[in-house]
């Protein structure tokens, strides 16, 4: 596949992750294939049948290494549920 696929589709994983909310799931997704994009671009990967498994192995190496610092660094997403704890809702 062209580079400028695996562009389009990290930039459209990562655009999902604003929308939904999946604990980073979608975002480490799109950086794994912006990484692959940028790795089909320098000539290293030129067919899909190195570009699938590198892409799955770099997605797994991403979610195991990145998503829990990420969601650290970037804190809870349920702030405002922390936030009214023990108030009266109507």
């Amino acid at each position: 596949m062209p580079w400028w696929v695996w562009f389009v589709v990290g930039a459209l994983l990562l655009a999902s992750e604003a929308v939904v909310t999946t604990d980073f799931y979608l975002a480490v997704l799109g950086l794994a294939a912006m990484a692959l994009a940028g790795v089909a671009a320098s000539g290293l990967a030129e067919s899909f049948s190195l570009q699938g498994p590198l892409y799955a192995g770099l997605s797994i190496a991403l979610l195991v290494l990145v998503r829990k610092k990420l969601g650290a660094w970037l804190g809870p997403r349920d702030r405002l549920a922390a936030q009214i704890v023990g108030e009266i809702a109507t």
